[in-house]
């Protein structure tokens, strides 16, 4: 069967012939026919040696770690695997990891959504404490794909009020903000204002911006900040004052801050928002057989492989 393997963390993933799996030798395990698979940041990661999942001793390795398949029986499931990959025709899988889809729902939409919805959804519902009936929100970093997603997420748990920050003004138009935030390249000249009254922030930013924002944001209640992604930065100086002188919670959101067994409880829900609420977004779908082609193209929509 095909499956598509890093043999060099130097050389973009290519198609390879390996064995098929056996078939399950009891119900504990069943076998999955992959009908899509995204290539989410962490699968780009995992290929490129840049993450604690892969290294040299790893290799070949099968990059993939979630996706949407087919059982024997016939049901469509999404499955989440990092040990075995997800990019193969066949694999057999855990039959307690899997959440069977209802049969109208799109595999490719499902397969490039529920990873980037994860980061929002644990973030709200297991790194945050009683918040407030129609909270407020701040999202750093809302046009990311991860960002876009957590506007819909924030409403989907309760938020009353989402406001968003970013250097592309235009590009926040149409997401269903209720305000806005535009990045500057001096970072002293952003008027973070619309932040003030923040219940919790989801920050995908960190860096200066976060920075900035410690400085200048104002609240007479508490603030969650929810640190997730690290796109505007890797290290953040906190002075001590700002601590002292904020109600201020700050957690990180990621596997570790959160448990697999809370990220599996929370599943079923994130899978069923992606595929019955969450609007279309565009998606490239590309065969296994061209991965190498288009592995390094300049791709703006998520991608998603078939086998």
């Amino acid at each position: 069967m095909k499956s598509v393997l890093v043999s060099s963390f130097d050389e973009p993933p290519r198609i390879a012939n390996v064995v098929e799996p056996g078939q399950p030798h009891d119900a504990s395990t069943t076998q999955v026919h992959v009908l899509a698979s995204g290539v989410h940041n962490v699968v780009r990661s995992r290929a490129a040696g840049r993450h604690y999942s892969a290294t040299a001793a790893h290799l070949p390795l099968n990059p993939g770690v979630d996706g949407v398949g087919r059982t024997s029986a016939g049901k469509v499931v999404y499955f989440s695997t990092m040990p075995n990959g997800s990019f193969s025709e066949i694999i057999n899988l855990p039959t307690h990891s899997l959440v069977e889809l209802n049969p109208s729902a799109d595999p490719v939409h499902v397969a490039a959504y529920v990873n980037p919805t994860m980061s929002s959804w644990m973030a709200l519902q297991r790194r945050t404490v009683n918040l407030p009936e129609k909270f407020k929100v701040l999202i750093m970093g809302v046009t990311s794909a991860s960002g876009r997603i957590a506007v819909d997420v924030s409403r989907r748990l309760g938020a009353g009020n989402v406001i968003g920050v970013a250097r592309n003004a235009s590009a926040m138009q149409g997401l269903g903000l209720d305000d806005t935030i535009v990045l500057k390249e001096n970072i002293d000249e952003i008027d973070f204002s619309p932040a003030n009254g923040a219940d919790v922030v989801l920050d995908y930013l960190y860096g200066k911006p976060t920075q900035h924002l410690f400085r200048t944001l104002q609240s007479d209640k508490e603030i969650q900040w929810v640190h997730i992604g690290s796109l505007a930065g890797k290290a953040l100086e906190v002075p001590a004052s700002e601590l002292r002188s904020k109600n201020l919670t700050l957690r990180g959101a990621g596997r570790g801050s959160w448990s697999i067994a809370e990220m599996k409880k929370e599943l079923p829900d994130i899978v069923k928002f992606v595929a019955e609420d969450l609007g279309k977004r565009d998606i490239r779908v590309e065969k296994f057989d061209d991965v190498s082609v288009i592995w390094n193209q300049a791709v703006t929509e998520r991608l998603v492989l078939v086998p």
